[in-house]
């Protein structure tokens, strides 16, 4: 037992290091090392499982085969600045919505700060996911967020999943993903919304390079409302799905005067200037988060994205495309 214990805490150490030394770089996506880094959480977790994790204050079920989230969870570093980032502008009775909802860890979080008086719309197609969000939902009795079981698209139909294995976030539309696949419904969220809410508050969409085609059904929404928006950024995954990094970055730049980058927990967020973006394109061969938000919310005071930026005065925008590059 004491041995089992120690081989244990090693591989939770060697986890713990390899995340923040390899995030983000090429190494990490090798074969070896994806099979090296489940070999050892296995150790930590033995597959096949489902454990309860807390984070934020919320109880979450999850997947001891997930070698994605789950060990950020348990390391309590799970986008942990983007969190708070939210916080500091989410108010009761806001509006919400969650695209590529997965465990429900933004849906909840928002349900648990808009209360009673608000909304999330939560957005997930896989199955398996799908219905461990529910269950999340309820178990920390939450009656302000109604899921879909859809994709969001730009038009509405059936469209491919390919599933991931291990990793209950990599689903996603590109064939490299894994070697099954589903068809899933997808809806275009202006339509799906329409009448459901008079305003759109809040938007996260992470859905794992297909963000272009979620932008383009929600168009009409998002040039209405403006409403702080939270993206998952990746440009090998954004080409692999068909898109240009590129053109989804103009796109968000149409829409919003302030966007912040948003790289891993260890680093400050960045504003996204033009030698960022550049930095961004050619050099980033990651995933980050891109916090957008319009100068002004509610009518007054600087947005979100803007008072991350000041708060960091001017060494940010000194050190954006650095911070992008290393």
């Amino acid at each position: 037992m004491a041995g089992e214990s120690a081989r244990s805490t090693l591989a939770s150490l060697i986890i713990r290091v390899g995340r923040r030394l390899l995030r983000n770089t090429p190494i990490q996506r090798l074969n070896l090392v994806t099979r090296l880094y489940r070999w050892l959480f296995a150790f930590v977790r033995p597959p096949g499982r489902e454990i309860t994790v807390e984070y934020f204050g919320l109880q979450f079920f999850v997947p001891t085969d997930d070698i994605t989230i789950v060990p950020s969870l348990l390391n309590h570093d799970y986008e942990r600045e983007e969190f708070a980032a939210l916080a500091e502008v989410l108010r009761p009775s806001m509006t919400a919505v969650d695209v590529g909802a997965n465990l429900g860890l933004h849906s909840l979080f928002f349900g648990s700060r808009v209360g009673p008086g608000g909304k999330v719309f939560a957005f997930e197609p896989e199955p398996d996911n799908c219905a461990r969000l529910a269950r999340n939902i309820a178990r920390n009795r939450l009656e302000n967020v109604e899921v879909f079981m859809n994709a969001a698209g730009a038009a509405a139909g059936a469209t491919r999943l390919y599933l991931a294995e291990g990793s209950i976030g990599g689903h996603s539309a590109s064939p490299h993903a894994g070697l099954r696949a589903i068809d899933v419904a997808a809806v275009r969220l202006d339509d799906c919304l329409r009448g459901r809410a008079a305003r759109i508050d809040i938007v996260k969409i992470d859905v794992e390079g297909s963000e272009p085609l979620v932008v383009a059904g929600f168009m009409e929404t998002l040039t209405r409302d403006r409403p702080i928006l939270l993206i998952e950024f990746a440009p090998a995954l954004l080409r692999a799905c068909g898109h240009a990094p590129e053109d989804l970055l103009s796109t968000l730049k149409s829409l919003y005067s302030h966007i912040v980058l948003f790289r891993d927990h260890r680093r400050p967020p960045v504003p996204l200037d033009e030698s960022a973006s550049r930095a961004l394109l050619s050099t980033f061969s990651g995933s980050c988060n891109l916090l957008c938000s319009p100068r002004s919310t509610g009518g007054s005071g600087s947005g979100p994205a803007a008072r991350l930026v000041d708060r960091g005065s001017t060494k940010l925008g000194r050190f954006a495309a650095q911070a992008i590059q290393r």
